[in-house]
């Protein structure tokens, strides 16, 4: 009783499944392992000054190409891989009944009144019409979220 032998589980996806996935993961390290002795015999029959070479130059690739990249990332330039045109994907707004709002909902109330006054402030000056178009362009549905808020909430 004390040392009984336990029965194996059945996995839930299935015996035929679980095995395929145990050959398909044998195959994959198999493959590392060839490949990895393949690379191993290959520099070590190289001079040691080549190998040194090769790191060196390698090194100095994935710095440049980091650098590039931070570089871009820091300046806010789009890479060509970025400029690929995306579908624009429209989400339905989602009204809750009026009887589902608590009393709570005050504070959130308050919020909406100060994103909106903050926004029609933004439009009184050059420089904040500037901003709020770049606002705009970073969240392209934001002022229509303002707007079913202050519907769902009963705002002017």
């Amino acid at each position: 009783m004390i040392f009984r032998k336990k029965t194996k589980m059945r996995s839930p996806t299935g015996w035929a499944k679980d095995r395929a996935v145990t050959k398909i993961a044998g195959f994959i390290l198999l493959s590392q392992r060839n490949w990895a002795n393949w690379i191993g015999n290959k520099f070590s029959k190289m001079p040691l000054k080549r190998v040194r070479m090769i790191a060196i130059v390698l090194g100095l690739m994935l710095a440049a190409v980091s650098l590039h990249t931070l570089y871009q990332g820091i300046a806010g330039k789009e890479t060509s891989m970025s400029t690929v045109s995306s579908k624009t994907v429209s989400v339905p707004i989602v009204i809750m009944p009026r009887e589902t709002l608590a009393a709570s909902d005050s504070a959130l109330c308050r919020q909406i009144g100060e994103i909106d006054n903050f926004l029609d402030t933004l439009n009184k000056t050059e420089s904040g019409r500037r901003h709020l178009a770049q606002i705009i362009e970073l969240h392209p549905g934001i002022l229509d979220s303002l707007k079913a808020m202050k519907k769902l909430y009963g705002l002017k």
